[in-house]
């Protein structure tokens, strides 16, 4: 991973496939953006228009 924004990590995160590739990534992004990553994937996953095939149980 090379972006430089919390908001470019989240947008690479949300297009994995699985659930441990999601985590793995977030774990690999840098500590002081860690958080507010997270908080940006955690928004557009639970966007209604964000997520159009409702909550993923994976």
């Amino acid at each position: 991973m090379c972006p430089r924004w919390p908001r470019e990590y989240a947008r690479q995160i949300l297009a994995m496939q699985s659930k441990e590739e999601r985590r793995a990534a977030l774990a690999a992004v840098p500590e002081h953006l860690r958080e507010l990553t997270r908080t940006h994937v955690e928004t557009a996953w639970n966007h209604p228009k964000g997520n159009t095939n409702g909550q993923q149980t994976d």
